[in-house]
């Protein structure tokens, strides 16, 4: 219970933070975000075991902030990004249910310098003639409803803002105050397959889950 209301402490913390911004640095927003388009490969909602699964994002150095105000030049970011899977069709603890990497093979090219921590793989970017690209497959071993999440560690609550400067076109807003959004074959996802898991959260909250706005997800069956 503890755990529930810290989180949602945090929830209401990082929504309370005012976006409109009136600064003497020139910008107009206190927090900026951008829309960074991941593509998930194949994208039908049944995959089987050893079929490979391509994850590319690729976008240009300058981008428009999800507002539509300003162009932003991103020279050289590091976007920190990472993946796991979530097994929704079995009764999982709401806190411990990252468990699953070893439920996939995942895999890239060695410039996109990948590493695997307990529950989670790590990727870099590709930074090259002004456009940032990362590309890397995954193979499921076992069969299951999983989710999968695709997003920055910028958006952590405890990331360190004291880096990663971005300009505006006019020069007028330096800022570090920024969110990336990796958003999912344009948040296209699964969420009727929710209905099968025995978890709760997932039944109640599929159609939050898998908003436009949600970060990365998708939900796919293994079979």
């Amino acid at each position: 219970m503890k755990k529930i209301l810290l989180l949602i402490l945090v929830l209401i913390f990082l929504y309370a933070c005012p976006d409109n911004f009136s600064g003497d640095d020139g910008c107009k927003q206190y927090r900026y975000y951008f829309t960074l388009p991941v593509s998930f490969v194949p994208t039908d909602s049944i995959i089987h075991i050893g079929d490979t699964v391509t994850i590319t994002s690729k976008f240009s150095n300058k981008l428009w902030n999800d507002k539509h105000t300003e162009l932003f030049t991103f020279d050289s970011i590091d976007f920190k990004v990472h993946c796991q899977f979530i097994k929704v069709d079995t009764i999982i603890h709401l806190f411990d249910r990252f468990d699953f990497l070893n439920d996939f093979e995942v895999f890239s090219d060695s410039i996109y310098n990948l590493r695997k921590g307990k529950t989670i793989v790590v990727f870099d970017y590709h930074y090259d003639g002004n456009e940032y690209f990362l590309q890397f497959k995954f193979m499921p071993k076992h069969k299951g409803i999983y989710i999968f999440e695709f997003f920055s560690q910028r958006n952590a609550p405890s990331f360190d803002w004291d880096d990663a400067y971005i300009l505006d076109e006019d020069g007028d807003c330096e800022t570090n105050r920024w969110r990336p959004q990796l958003i999912t074959n344009n948040g296209q996802s699964y969420s009727e397959l929710l209905k099968y898991s025995p978890n709760e959260y997932y039944k109640e909250r599929s159609g939050f889950y898998f908003s436009p706005e949600r970060d990365g997800a998708h939900c796919f069956k293994v079979e």
